[in-house]
This record gives structure tokens, sequence and C-alpha cells, in this order.
């Protein structure tokens, strides 16, 4: 499956080519232009994560704007209902939530369009269907770059040539390191797993097609 690779995922990978680089090969420079390398390397690949999770809200990004625009199709509100479901786990609004989709969405075939109900035309569905498609994409690069990345994380530490960094403190910084990266990868797969969750109750609950 072709992975859509964007600017901030770039950033995280030059990142790493560039930290992993320090720690593989043998190159002889100037111990202060290798730290800032090394340095330089690991701070990009947490950049892009970071970038990666200030860009990746769902109700209000670029594309979801403009599909609302265009097909008049909003789905801001009905997702921000279903995360708040999701982050409370109170599941007694989930009935709620289907009734409002109902009441304010009709079915994909169309039968019944009335009372100002909204047909879900074949642009809408091809909408949601990219959405979650993206969104798997998405999660299937972070998990497969996670190792990849901390592995490249690690080796670029030892790496580092500060006469106050021994191996007790190289370590504790490998440690740390170690947890921040697994915590950003974390928030960032549940949130768009959130996301696919939501696209998936959405067209169930709407009789929407996926496949």
């Amino acid at each position: 499956m072709s992975k859509k690779i964007n600017k901030t995922t770039l950033i995280s990978l030059v990142g790493f080519v560039l930290s992993m680089g320090m720690a593989i090969l043998d190159i002889e420079m100037d111990s202060t232009l290798k730290n800032i390398l090394v340095i330089g390397g690991i701070t990009l690949i947490y950049l892009g994560f970071i970038l990666s999770r200030i860009e990746a809200s769902f109700s209000d990004n670029k594309k979801t704007l403009a599909w609302a625009e265009q097909l008049g199709f909003d789905l801001s509100e009905p997702y921000n209902n279903y995360k708040r479901i999701m982050d409370t786990k109170d599941h007694y609004m989930y009935s709620a939530w289907k009734e409002d989709l109902l009441k304010n969405f009709c079915r994909y075939n169309g039968k019944d369009n009335e009372n100002g109900k909204q047909e879900i035309t074949e642009d809408m569905q091809h909408y949601l269907k990219d959405i979650r498609r993206e969104t798997s994409e998405r999660v299937e690069l972070f998990n497969s770059i996670l190792i990849p990345a901390e592995f490249g994380i690690v080796a670029s530490i030892y790496e580092l040539d500060f006469e106050a960094l021994t191996g007790e403190y190289k370590l504790v910084a490998v440690i740390m390191t170690t947890i921040a990266l697994v915590w950003l990868f974390a928030v960032e797969i549940n949130y768009r797993n959130k996301i696919i969750k939501f696209i998936d109750d959405f067209c169930e609950v709407l009789g929407i097609p996926l496949s």
C-alpha cells in the first residue's frame, strides 16, 4: 500500500537519516559539529511528530472545511460530539448521537429524503472513504517507523561527545527520549484511530457503503 509522505513525516525522516548517519558512518569531524548534527537529527524527529499532531485536527483542517463548503456536508459537529463520547466513555450518549445523525442526514440511497434531510451523494461517499484510507495509512506509517526512529535516537545519543554526558547520564537520556517518543506515537495513533472509528460508525448509522 502506498503511503503518503507529507512534510511533517518528511521532517522526521530527515532527522532519522541524519542521526543514523552520525551513528553508523565513521566520519572524521569536529566533535562540536558532530554534536550539533546529532542533536539536530533528534530534534527533527520529534519536531516532525509534534507538527503532525498540531496539524492533525480533523474538525477544522483545510480538507474538511473545503468539503463542507463545496458539498454542504459538515462533519465537524458530528465528529466533535463523537469524540466527547469516546473521551468520556459515556456510551449512553451514543444513542443520542445516532438519533441526531438520522435527523440531519438521510440514507445513502436517498430514500425518504424529506423534512430537509440531506442526500448522501457519491462525492460524499468518496470523501469519507478518502478520509478513512488516508488516516489508516498514517496509522500504518507511524507503526512502521516507531522502532527505526527509536533505534536512531538511541544510537545517536551514544555518539554525543560531551564531557559531562557519561555512560550513566546517556542511559538516562535514552530512557527519557524513549518515553517521550512512545508517548508522542501513542497520542498520534490514538487520535487517528478515533477518526477511523468515527467514520466507521458514521457510515454504519447512515447506511453509507465504504467498500
